[in-house]
C-alpha cells in the first residue's frame, strides 16, 4: 500500500469515535513508518497523538511509563525515577533540620507520582491516538504486548496504531492474539521516486541545486536493488555529496564527469552492505581491493541451503552479483565505513578511474571449457 492509500486508511480510522480495534502498519525497518505517521498526525489539532517506543520494553508497566512520559513531556521517566525523585525531595527537606521528616516527604512524593500517573492514563479521551513504534523490538513477547495494547483499545476505547516489521516477529502465540486486537494490517510501501524525494530534501538538495541531476540515477539504483531503508540511503547520499564537493575542489573538469555517477553507485551499494547487510568492515575492504577473487571463492564454495550464507554472501547474492559496475573507490569505503573523508585518496581514485575508462578491452586468450557440451549452436558461438 503506497503512502497516499495508507493516508486515507489512517485518517478514516482516526475519525472513528470508538473503533474497538487497533490497526497495524507493517513494513521493513528503515522504510520510514515513523516519519510517515508523525508527519500525518502531529499537525492534526483535533487528535492527541502520543508516540510510544516499545524498543527494549521489558514490562507492561514500562509501556505505561512511556505514555505518561510523553503526556507530561518528560522523556523516559519510569517508576524507579519517580521513586528517586521522592527520595531526593525527602533528603532535600531533611537538610533543613531535624524537625522535618524527610523520609515521609519522600514517600508521599513517590506515592503521589504513581497515583498521578495512573490517573493521567485513565483520563485519556477518544481523541487520543496511541502510536506504538518498534513493536517487534520489545523484550516482551508480542502476544503480551498486544494484551497490554488491548487494555487501551477495548477498555478505554482509545485508538491505537502499531508500527511493525512482521517478518521479525517470532512469538508463536502472536497471530492468535493479533486476531483479537488488530483488525487491519496494512503493508507500507514507498516508490523509488518517493524515497529519492525524502532523501534529497533531507540533505538540502533543492531543485535548483545542480546535484539533483543525479536524482534519476539514485532512483534507478533504489529500484534495481529494491532498497527501502531510508536511513541507509541518506547515509549513502550524504557520503556522495561530501565526495563530490571534494572532487570539485580538486579539479572542476569532473563537474559533469561520469565518475560522479559511478561514485554515487558505489556509495549507495557500500552503504547497503555496511548498514543493511551488516557486512564486517574488513570484508567490505576486501571487496574493494579483491572483488574478483572473492566472487570466485563464492562460486567455488559448496552450500546446502541459503541459510548457510554469510552476511557478505547475502550481500553478494542480492546486490553485487546483479551489477557490473566498479566499486573500486577506496575513498568511498573510507567515508562510508569509517567516516573519514580522505582527499588524497579521492585524487588517487580519480586517477585510477581514468586509467580504467581509457583502457582498451583485452581479448580473451585463456578461455577453456573442461567438459564437452553437446550444443552445436553454443559451441559455434564459443568458437567465434
Amino acid at each position: 500500500m503506497n503512502s497516499k492509500e495508507l493516508t486515507n486508511v489512517v485518517l478514516k480510522y482516526c475519525k472513528n469515535e470508538s473503533p474497538g480495534y487497533a490497526i497495524m502498519i507493517d513494513g521493513p525497518w528503515g522504510i520510514g513508518k515513523t516519519h510517515f505517521i508523525k508527519e500525518l498526525l502531529d499537525e492534526n489539532k483535533k487528535l492527541k497523538a502520543i508516540h510510544v517506543s516499545l524498543y527494549g520494553a521489558a514490562s507492561t508497566s514500562q509501556i505505561d511509563d512511556s505514555i505518561f512520559a510523553a503526556l507530561v513531556g518528560c522523556a523516559d521517566v519510569s517508576d524507579s525515577e519517580i521513586k528517586k525523585a521522592g527520595d531526593f525531595l525527602g533528603k532535600m527537606f531533611s537538610a533543613f533540620g531535624d524537625k522535618t521528616e524527610g523520609s515521609a516527604v519522600g514517600a508521599i512524593a513517590s506515592i503521589s507520582g504513581e497515583a498521578l500517573k495512573k490517573r493521567t492514563l485513565k483520563s485519556l479521551t477518544s481523541n487520543t491516538v496511541l502510536i506504538f513504534d518498534d513493536f517487534e523490538r520489545s523484550k516482551l513477547s508480542q502476544s503480551e504486548t498486544l494484551s497490554k495494547i488491548n487494555e487501551f483499545v477495548e477498555h478505554q476505547k482509545l485508538k491505537a496504531i502499531i508500527l511493525c516489521d512482521e517478518r521479525a516477529v517470532i512469538d508463536k502465540e502472536y497471530h492468535q492474539a493479533k486476531e483479537k486486537v488488530i483488525l487491519h494490517t496494512n503493508g507500507f510501501e514507498r516508490t523509488p521516486e518517493e524515497i529519492a524525494s525524502i532523501c534529497f530534501e533531507a540533505k538540502g538538495c533543492s531543485k535548483a541545486d545542480e546535484i539533483t541531476v543525479y536524482k534519476s540515477e539514485f532512483i534507478r539504483i533504489v529500484e534495481q536493488f529494491n532498497l527501502t531503508n531510508i536511513r541507509t540511503l541518506k547515509h549513502g547520499l550524504e557520503c556522495f555529496l561530501d565526495i563530490s564537493s571534494a572532487i570539485q575542489e580538486i579539479d572542476l573538469k569532473y563537474q559533469s564527469s561520469p565518475v560522479l555517477s559511478d561514485i554515487l553507485f558505489s556509495t549507495i551499494v557500500l552503504s547497503a552492505g555496511y548498514r543493511d547487510y551488516s557486512v564486517p568492515v574488513g570484508e567490505l575492504k576486501k571487496t574493494i581491493q579483491n572483488y574478483s577473487e572473492m566472487a570466485v571463492a563464492y562460486h567455488m564454495k559448496e552450500r546446502e541451503e541459503a541459510a548457510d550464507e554469510t552476511n557478505w554472501e547475502r550481500f553478494y547474492t542480492n546486490i553485487l552479483a546483479k551489477c557490473s559496475r566498479s566499486l573500486e573507490f577506496h575513498s568511498v569505503f573510507e567515508l562510508v565505513c569509517r567516516g573519514h573523508l580522505n582527499k588524497s585518496l579521492i585524487a588517487k581514485d580519480l586517477e585510477s578511474w581514468e586509467g580504467r575508462a581509457t583502457r582498451p578491452d583485452s581479448p580473451i586468450t585463456n578461455f577453456r571449457i573442461d567438459e564437452p557440451i553437446d550444443n552445436e549452436e553454443f559451441n559455434s558461438h564459443i568458437e567465434t
